[in-house]
């Protein structure tokens, strides 16, 4: 009996080793090939070296653009916990969803952004004179948002104001082979890959396929480490050279989530359908001013 527990007690703890080994080396073979910057100007010489068998692709918010305003950041959705519940009990009509939803777009549409590095304009169209893919990868949903019609639309107008223009070679073309959001598809608009919610490795996995595109090379750029892992793994399993870049240049542009600032700044969005900066907010509530300055 004795022989059979420690027989058994080896057999699992091979396993659990095995697992381990490989779950550490595949991670590790990734994370070679995934680096952090603050700003693209850190790799400008790479940049040189990148040509029409290259398919860059740019996250948009943090990554591209990005607001002073924690709250129009869109990186808390959904909102905490006691936030939600004193904004039930001011108003209650926000219980259904679709009232949420569409002050939170009212929120995303009035909120101010800016170019995080107003370098990255002539950046861009130095690539793309070298003739390189140059898509954006965003998690945005794909389909409407209260009285926003069409999230992709809305984005691609945006980033046009910025002077933000992706390769539109292929068609607008909806992934109906992925799964399912809110009754949507991930879809691709004038050179945005919309994720809508889903994994970035697979929509760019089903993007490839549907392109037919093979790329001697794929860069990637996001704020969010998970996103570059799932590209990471896409590219990988297609054996495709990648590298991947983790873009911090917009992690100090607003401040930390404060309830009473977000509760000031909703209830007047709900009273008078005016938004009020986090620094607006911040001096009514008598609180230290932060001092922001956008990069250069």
């Amino acid at each position: 009996m004795k022989k059979l527990i420690i027989i058994a007690i080896t057999i699992i703890g091979s396993i659990f080793l095995y697992n381990f080994y490989f779950y550490h080396q595949k991670h590790t073979l990734l994370d070679k090939n995934i680096k952090s910057i603050n700003s693209y100007s850190e790799i400008l010489e790479p940049m040189k070296e990148w040509d029409e068998n290259t398919l860059i692709l740019f996250d948009v918010d943090d990554t591209l653009i990005s607001s002073h305003d924690k709250l129009g950041k869109g990186d808390i959705y959904p909102f905490p916990l006691w936030f939600t519940i004193r904004m039930v009990l001011k108003h209650p009509k926000i219980i259904f969803s679709s009232v949420l939803e569409e002050y939170y777009c009212r929120v995303w549409k009035q909120v101010e952004r800016f170019l995080i590095e107003p370098e990255i304009i002539p950046l861009i169209k130095n690539l793309q004179k070298q003739k390189c893919i140059i898509l954006g990868l965003t998690a945005m949903e794909s389909g409407s948002c209260g009285s926003i019609k069409s999230m992709p639309e809305w984005r691609y107008d945006m980033l046009k104001k910025f002077g933000i223009e992706f390769n539109k070679k292929f068609d607008d073309h909806s992934f109906t082979n992925l799964p399912l959001h809110r009754n949507n598809n991930p879809v691709l608009y004038r050179g945005i890959i919309c994720t809508n919610q889903e994994n970035k490795g697979l929509v760019l996995e089903a993007f490839l396929n549907y392109s037919n595109l093979k790329p001697e090379k794929i860069i990637f750029f996001d704020d969010l480490n998970k996103s570059l892992q799932s590209v990471a793994q896409t590219c990988k399993k297609r054996k495709i050279p990648f590298e991947c870049y983790q873009y911090l240049g917009a992690k100090d542009f607003a401040d930390k989530w404060n309830t009473e600032r977000a509760l000031l700044q909703m209830d007047n969005l709900i009273k008078y359908n005016k938004w009020i900066t986090d620094k607006e907010a911040d001096a009514i509530l008598g609180k230290p001013q932060p001092s922001y300055s956008i990069m250069n």
